[in-house]
């Protein structure tokens, strides 16, 4: 019985860490931004860019805490992989709903998969802080910023 109270108290605690802190993060970084004026290429140039030139040394030097999450607990306790899975299908809606202006406003090739750029935006970006924990500079994350402008203006219409 005891086992039981101290795991549900564990994963309420985890939940609220969840909704707390890591999505109010997600949405703050790299959700609401989204919803700015302007050219969406330009937007999302500026908001992953900016996003990544803002973290401090220990965010660099130790990554994403929803990528860590995902990685460490995300297949093991079904509440957290749900909660999680909802951060990254808000995001990956905002970023379809920019794309999909961006196609409207003919900036965007009408071609384009807007989910198949935000899952590709995404995992890039959550890729590229789980690899940064690996070295001891920021010059991984200039190339990737050099790929990402690259990839950015091959949509463009």
């Amino acid at each position: 019985m005891l086992f039981t109270i101290i795991i549900r108290v564990k994963n309420a605690l985890g939940l609220e860490v969840i909704s707390l802190k890591v999505q109010k993060r997600v949405l703050d970084g790299m959700v609401y931004p989204l919803e700015e004026t302007g050219d969406a290429l330009d937007i999302l140039e500026r908001i992953f860019i900016t996003r990544l030139k803002s973290f401090k040394i220990y965010e660099k030097e130790h990554g994403c805490p929803m990528n860590n999450l995902i990685n460490e607990i995300g297949d093991h306790e079904l509440a957290y992989q749900l909660a999680l899975k909802q951060i990254i299908e808000t995001w990956k809606s905002a970023l379809i709903k920019l794309i999909e202006r961006g196609k409207r406003e003919h900036t965007i090739k009408p071609s384009v998969s807007s989910a198949a750029v935000a899952v590709y935006l995404i995992s890039a970006f959550e890729g590229i802080r789980g690899i940064r924990k690996l070295y001891k500079d920021d010059t991984i994350l200039e190339e990737y910023v050099s790929g990402l402008s690259l990839y950015l203006k091959q949509l463009q219409a």
